[in-house]
């Protein structure tokens, strides 16, 4: 083999490697981030499936810049008393990050059927009316990053 052909070689291997190393990243960071799953079924069986990597939506909260929000709050955007309880909300969260599966609520009526329950690293929230369903997936972690 020539010299040519060796250094040659050794660049489409070492392309390769390169690539495959970023897939195999990617993909870890997808698994381990989860993913948000919205699943719409109208009445008339118009259907509608949404899978976006929560990774995704970590990414974006952490490049909103900090002096914006803390604007935002300053002029009024949470009340006394929502700021007030954060600190509870936190630490149930945490709690409920770490507690086994079990249904948070659950609403019957004529009209339609809600459910909140937590399974595995997931809020799974269901929603039937008038023939209508509506089932919403977000991982723990997504959740617990929006509330900072």
């Amino acid at each position: 083999m020539t010299t040519g052909a060796r250094v040659l070689l050794t660049v489409i291997i070492g392309f390769a490697t390169v690539v495959a190393t970023s897939v195999g990243v990617t993909a870890a960071a997808i698994y381990r981030s989860g993913m948000i799953s919205v699943e719409v079924e109208g009445a008339g069986g118009a259907q509608y499936d949404v899978d976006l990597p929560a990774g995704l939506i970590n990414v974006a909260l952490d490049l909103i810049p900090t002096d914006l929000t803390d604007e935002a709050l300053e002029a009024g955007g949470l009340p006394v008393e929502v700021e007030a309880i954060f600190p509870c909300v936190r630490a149930a969260w945490r709690a409920l990050e770490k507690s086994p599966d079990f249904v948070l609520a659950e609403v019957k009526s004529a009209d339609g059927w809600v459910l909140v329950e937590k399974t595995g690293r997931l809020l799974h929230v269901r929603i039937e009316s008038d023939g209508q369903r509506v089932n919403v997936k977000v991982p723990l972690k997504t959740l617990r990053k929006l509330l900072g």
